[in-house]
């Protein structure tokens, strides 16, 4: 059994339009609906995601990481020229990432070392902890990290690495880093 409601435009009972409905069914946000009538004063998509390319280097010790080629970047949040996350409105953010470490000059990383990095939010160690990973015998380990923050609009976040160096191919890419608005506050 199916249901159908006729409908052109769905409204607070205030009278202020949220969205609608055109003749082929597809549904568009309209303003967002003012937090003082309940809504949460946002209705935008923000969500990038980004990479490393084959020809850009090594990222060396105590670098952030500037992840030149974006592949998404729905609200225009990231900044491909200084690796930069910045907050366009005040909400909780999802950021991911993911490298190879290696050591320096695209050689594997040497025995019982260890690549280490963690997120930074407006210039600083957010305080989530580091992602790490070493190897007793000489190689390319993976690196990632995931972490939920609370962000005011303006805050930045980026990647950073700590110790040894993040792996750039010549022909492949290895990292990335990506992210997306939860939800606004």
């Amino acid at each position: 059994m199916s249901s159908k409601i006729g409908v052109q435009n769905i409204a607070h009972t205030n009278g202020t339009v949220a969205a609608t409905v055109s003749s082929g069914g597809a549904l568009a946000l309209t303003s967002p609906l003012p937090v003082s009538s309940g809504g949460t004063g946002h209705n935008a998509v923000i969500a990038f995601s980004c990479k490393r390319t084959p020809t850009s280097g090594d990222v060396t010790v105590n670098d952030d990481i500037v992840f030149n080629e974006v592949q998404t970047n729905v609200g225009s949040a990231y900044n491909n020229s200084n690796g930069r996350f910045t907050a366009p409105v005040n909400g909780t953010y999802l950021f991911s990432f993911h490298g190879v470490g290696g050591g320096a000059s695209a050689a594997a990383l040497p025995a019982n070392q260890n690549v280490s990095g963690y997120f930074k939010k407006n210039g600083a160690d957010a305080g989530f902890g580091r992602f790490h990973s070493n190897r007793a015998s000489s190689g390319y380990p993976n690196i990632s990290g995931t972490i939920v923050i609370t962000l005011s609009a303006t805050d930045y976040v980026q990647v950073h690495i700590a110790s040894q160096f993040i792996y750039t191919s010549a022909t492949t890419n290895y990292n990335q880093f990506s992210g997306h608005l939860i939800g606004v506050s």
